[in-house]
């Protein structure tokens, strides 16, 4: 089954058995289901069962545990790792519901004695395996959710802060094995909060978010951009062969940012204030090198504000 199935949708069914008897009575009473089922397929090995998995969509396998080429929980786990969405409910003989409770354990969703199935058993069976697996695919996604928030900034899809420092150290222990040098960008908004009170906070958003589409196209692969609140960026240039060419780096990022932002019919103009330390001039542990680039930013800032009083001076 698809996590997209639309729930109370007619099944696609696969009968997994290589008994031929057994196979024409779970067809009956398939059949006397109705509308809930929309196609059957039967085979009688796992390998077809898995070629009928890559070829068509099969929401639920009615699966047999004794076949030519595969036998016990091993067939259960083989169908799971080949289709890890498809509800597996195994077919087991009277004395067997040990096997059973293990195929649950190994990622079936039920299993049926084969000598107790009618029609009805067989439709409570199938309706309860789907909800079952509806379940497990909804708390999955809501763990990969939950996983991907505390990892990385809501707004803009960033690493967030607790991910940067703890891709510093790696990137820190890494170098100083291998005797390479990083460099390490801190940089913010110059009057952020202004585009903030003139064109409002979603504005503001917006162009948080552009900016950190720029940050990403402009960087390497195997560099990393975080946001670590606010306004403020940071950059990790990985494996560079010395100073010159992080600037070459931060040249063009400040390319990128200087083109005009274009956000809901407003035309914004932002400077951005940049600051670069290098491991292991700068510094050989996080907060050194954190502490140098953030100084350098706002040496940055500060003069640019300076350069803006003197324009303004003159122009007086």
């Amino acid at each position: 089954m698809t996590p997209l199935q639309a729930e109370n949708s007619p099944l696609n069914i696969l009968i997994v058995e290589d008994s031929e008897a057994d196979t024409l009575l779970l067809k009956s009473n398939l059949g006397e289901i109705g509308d809930e089922i929309h196609q059957v397929w039967a085979t009688d090995t796992l390998a077809g069962a898995i070629s009928l998995l890559a070829s068509q969509e099969v929401d639920v396998i009615l699966l047999d545990l004794t076949l030519p080429d595969s036998t016990g929980i091993a067939t259960v786990m083989q169908v799971r790792a080949a289709d890890p969405h498809v509800v597996i409910v195994v077919l087991t003989g009277m004395a067997d519901e040990r096997t059973g409770i293990l195929s649950v354990r190994a990622g079936a969703q039920d299993f049926l004695h084969k000598a107790e199935i009618d029609s009805d058993i067989l439709k409570r069976a199938l309706r309860y395996a789907v909800e079952r697996q509806r379940l497990i695919t909804e708390l999955e996604q809501a763990r990969e959710l939950a996983n991907y928030q505390a990892m990385h900034d809501v707004l803009t899809g960033l690493p967030n802060r607790a991910v940067f420092f703890d891709r510093l150290e790696q990137v820190i222990r890494s170098s100083d094995r291998q005797h390479q040098t990083f460099g390490l960008a801190f940089l913010d908004f110059d009057d952020f909060k202004g585009v903030n009170d003139d064109y409002g906070h979603a504005i503001g958003d917006l162009l948080l978010i552009e900016a950190s589409h720029r940050l990403r196209s402009a960087v390497r692969r195997s560099d990393t951009v975080a946001r670590l609140g606010g306004d403020e960026f940071t950059i990790i240039f990985e494996r560079l062969p010395d100073r010159e060419t992080a600037e070459v780096l931060i040249a063009g990022l400040c390319d990128r940012l200087a083109t005009p932002f274009h956000l809901n019919g407003q035309s914004l103009d932002i400077k951005v204030s940049i600051g670069l330390a290098v491991f292991p001039e700068d510094g050989a542990d996080a907060q050194t090198l954190l502490h140098a680039a953030d100084s350098k930013m706002y040496r940055s800032k500060r003069r640019g504000k300076l350069e803006l009083q003197v324009i303004a001076g003159q122009a007086d």
